[in-house]
Order: C-alpha cells, then structure tokens, then sequence
C-alpha cells in the first residue's frame, strides 16, 4: 500500500487542461504529470478517487525508482486519448495478439529494465503494459532450453540433480 501526503500547492506547479499529480519514486524524485496521462493506470485512478473529498494536494509514493516510473510515464503519454482493450476491466479478455510496434520499440530494453517495468505496471494495474511485458517476454524464451529459460530470467535452479531426472518432475499433459 503507497504512502500519500498531503502537500501544499507550492510543490505542484499550476493547473492546465488536467488536474497535476505527484508521483514520489523510491529513490524521491518528484515527478509531476497530469492526471489524464496516469488515467490508464487503475491504481492511481483509485488513488485519486479518494482526493475527491479534500481540497488538499497529494502526493502519490511509488515503490520504484524515478527511471522506470519515467519509462511508466512515456507509455501512457504514448497511448493518451487512446482506448485500448486491455485496460478495459469489463472486456473479454483478449487472446494472444502480437506486441504492437511501438511497444517493441518501447521495450527494447534489457531484460532486467523489463522485469522492472512490468513489475511497475503489475503494481500500477495497467494492463495493456502487462501485457505487452508478457509477450515480450515470452517472445524473449520462445524456443529456448530451460537452462536458457533460467538464464534469461534470472532464475536459478534449485533442483538437486535426483529431483531433475525423476519422473515425478516431469510435466504430462
């Protein structure tokens, strides 16, 4: 659960076409952006909600850091005004569509930038961005070995080499 404070209208610049919000990243950064851009993320939504009832400003503390909130932040600026299905919560959700373009640009990055993003967008409910994460992700292992596999994800195996050949930890399905 984030920490928020109140803040007194010196910390947030002046209002434009959308209400400001101050989003506090683990390593304390102050990052102002309109609320509007942050609409995708269900998290701050309802974090804003309940501002509703005070006048006060707030301000948002996220448990990551200032870059990969950033990186949070350039794609929902991206998507603003765009209505994807994925963040929808009442759709059907979508079967396996391909990564759009823009986001495999957008996630081209290194795979520990990448876990930190969806971790991010896991803690923010913004679902399009888990999901583009995902099949990033998966498109990452696809094909490979499970050495390769736990490699590529960090994973380390903790199977004694007894319990790696028994058939009790092989798959059937």
């Amino acid at each position: 659960m984030p920490t928020i404070v109140s803040v007194d209208d010196s910390t947030v610049p002046g209002e434009g076409s959308s209400r400001l919000l101050l989003l506090v990243s683990s390593d304390n950064k102050h990052i102002v952006v309109e609320e509007d851009i942050m609409s995708r993320s269900r998290f701050i939504s309802k974090q804003v909600e309940g501002f509703e009832a005070t006048s006060q400003r707030h301000a948002i503390l996220l448990p990551f850091s200032s870059f990969v909130l950033n990186k949070v932040i350039e794609y929902c600026s991206h998507y603003r005004g765009y209505y994807l299905l994925e963040d929808d919560p009442d759709a059907a959700p979508p079967g396996r569509s391909p990564v759009r373009e823009w986001d495999q640009e957008f996630l081209d990055v290194d795979r520990n930038m990448l876990l930190r993003i969806i971790k991010a967008a896991h803690y923010l409910e913004i679902k399009s961005l888990v999901g583009s994460c995902a099949r990033a992700i998966a498109d990452m292992i696809r094909g490979k070995t499970t050495e390769e596999m736990r490699e590529i994800l960090g994973v380390e195996n903790d199977f004694t080499p007894e319990e790696e050949h028994s058939p009790s930890s092989k798959c059937t399905g």
